[in-house]
């Protein structure tokens, strides 16, 4: 592999993966199968999810069932233990390839989605409840960037020196309370809290 860094790196993901697998099997035999098997499921699951991603008109609960149903073919019996272990994982890996979806309902759409997927994960009623209020609280802190976002950008149009910082000092006050400081900080070395992506049930 080390030899071999720079022409693997240059590969696609696919074409990768079947170099490396043909090394493996050149050097381990058969063994290769059993050593790199947790691996070698979890890139079946990894499949599954570009198919879905590419499956654009699929209502969600559709592709959630296509999840559902690779995860049970890939991992059998051992699937309780690797979603005790994993669930989170697994639900995030899931609700990434989905944001174009979520991205166009409704509110209301989106938070009953978000609760059909987690249930589809096999979250419990007192999880789901945790995590609409969850879902409520970064709505409210996105919301909330937002605003300070326009208000920051007016400011700097209108002001500059020590009347500009005044002001934006005053609006993180307003905004972000005791975060103030650690808002102010973060801009300062160029990292921008409403410049970030939202990804929903994720962030």
């Amino acid at each position: 592999l080390e030899a071999n860094h720079k022409k693997l790196s240059k590969l696609s993901d696919a074409d990768r993966q079947k170099e490396v697998w043909k090394i493996r099997r050149e050097l381990f035999g058969e063994a290769s199968e059993e050593i790199w098997a947790n691996e070698k499921k979890y890139q079946s699951v990894t499949g599954t999810l570009k198919q879905i991603e590419d499956s654009k008109n699929l209502p969600v609960k559709e592709k959630l069932s296509m999840y559902s149903k690779s995860l049970n073919e890939t991992f059998g019996k051992e699937l309780p233990s690797v979603m005790e272990n994993r669930r989170q994982n697994l639900m995030e890996s899931f609700l990434k390839v989905v944001q174009e979806d979520l991205s166009t309902m409704s509110p209301q759409e989106r938070k009953e989605n978000l609760r059909e997927i987690r249930k589809g994960m096999g979250m419990d009623i007192s999880a789901l409840q945790r995590w609409e209020s969850l879902d409520a609280e970064r709505d409210v802190r996105w919301e909330n960037n937002e605003k300070y976002k326009n208000e920051r950008q007016g400011i700097i149009a209108k002001y500059s020196g020590d009347e500009k910082e005044r002001k934006l000092d005053e609006i993180r006050k307003k905004f972000y309370g005791e975060e103030a400081e650690s808002v102010k900080n973060e801009e300062s070395s160029g990292f921008y809290r409403f410049e970030q992506k939202r990804e929903w049930g994720i962030n």
